[in-house]
């Protein structure tokens, strides 16, 4: 009796282990014996087929687009949520999985959490933290994840940066330029006032006419 409560309180809240999740069907059972009875039943094994013949009857090729569903979802709402900050592996996935319509981990390459996390790490998408104090394999508390932008990202990061020091820089030197014109401009106007006023205060000197030069002739020459 306290077992079907403690069952129908899991359905309730929706505390089903995610393991017992049919992602063809996209249906939730509630423990090993149903999902065992669900992926035997006629329906299952219909929508199963109409997968498969999406994919060329190719099973991995499934999974791979599942795989990368998932990984696509994972870490979009990784860098949402908490952009580089790290957080415990264990703890995301808890807030991941809020979400019903999510991509469960049990339909992807990935079999568990932990090796999820290695897949990250090993990839260069997340950088993660182990805890040495958990010894237990199986204890993925002991992994801390934090979302690494890709190379490309960070390229165009840093581009944006560089472009906008050089405007910056840029508007400093026209700034500077203008503030030497106008220095120059200036200059200029106080030296042609000076000049004007030069040219009023100094006197004017008059020559005065000293007649006609004569000259004579002689045999000799000039006298």
């Amino acid at each position: 009796m306290a077992r079907d409560r403690a069952t129908f309180l899991a359905h309730r809240k929706g505390l089903q282990k995610t393991k017992f999740y049919c992602q063809v069907c996209e249906r939730q059972c509630l423990d090993e014996n149903g999902f065992k009875c669900h992926i035997q039943s006629e329906s299952h094994i219909r929508k199963l087929h109409s997968k498969l013949s999406s994919v060329g009857d190719n099973a991995r090729k499934l999974v791979d687009e599942y795989s990368k569903k998932f990984l696509t979802d994972f870490l979009g709402q990784l860098h949402r949520m908490h952009g580089e900050k790290s957080i415990g592996a264990n703890r995301f996935y808890q807030e991941y999985i809020q979400d019903k319509d999510h991509i469960h981990l049990n339909s992807t390459r990935w079999n568990s959490l932990t090796r999820l996390v290695m897949y990250l790490k090993d990839t260069g998408r997340c950088d993660v933290v182990i805890n040495d104090e958990e010894l237990e394999d199986s204890d993925t508390a002991k992994f801390s994840i934090a979302y690494r932008g890709s190379s490309d990202s960070i390229v165009k990061r840093k581009e944006r940066e560089k472009k906008k020091i050089m405007s910056s820089d840029k508007e400093s030197s026209e700034k500077l330029l203008k503030e030497q014109i106008q220095r120059g401009s200036s200059r200029t106007a106080g030296n042609s006032e000076e000049k004007e006023k030069e040219s009023e205060t100094k006197p004017v000197v008059a020559f005065k006419p000293i007649g006609k030069i004569k000259l004579k002739l002689g045999s000799s020459g000039v006298l």
